[in-house]
């Protein structure tokens, strides 16, 4: 089974096939599909601060003021801030509830003062 070449011992080898790095073969990842999305990432729907200023329709400083105030959920990467669309959403729920809540008392402080 062996072979002596040149004072050496040869022994038999397996042939392996080996692709040409030119030649497109598929690979595992394309043979499997690909990965599943995991549930967090379906809501990471991200907006810079201007996208969520043009959202809320005001300037970026007032988007900025309220991330900093802490009314605003955010996200930094690095010097990028980042504003997920649900907390933008709640951000405005949460406005409309104290803007809603301000206008009721402001309503009786009216209706007591006039009788």
């Amino acid at each position: 089974m062996s072979e002596e070449i040149g004072g050496y011992v040869v022994l038999p080898t397996a042939v392996i096939d080996i692709a040409d790095p030119l030649e497109p073969r598929a690979d595992l990842a394309s043979m499997i599909g690909p990965a599943p999305t995991p549930e967090w990432a379906l809501n990471l729907d991200l907006l810079t601060v201007d996208e969520a200023a043009q959202v809320l329709k005001c300037g970026a400083s007032t988007v900025y003021r309220a991330i900093k105030d802490g009314k605003l959920a955010s996200l930094r990467f690095g010097r990028c801030v980042r504003v997920r669309r649900v907390d933008l959403a709640a951000f405005v729920s949460q406005a409309a509830l104290v803007n809603s809540s301000v206008a009721e008392t402001e309503g009786e402080c009216k209706q007591t003062s006039s009788q």
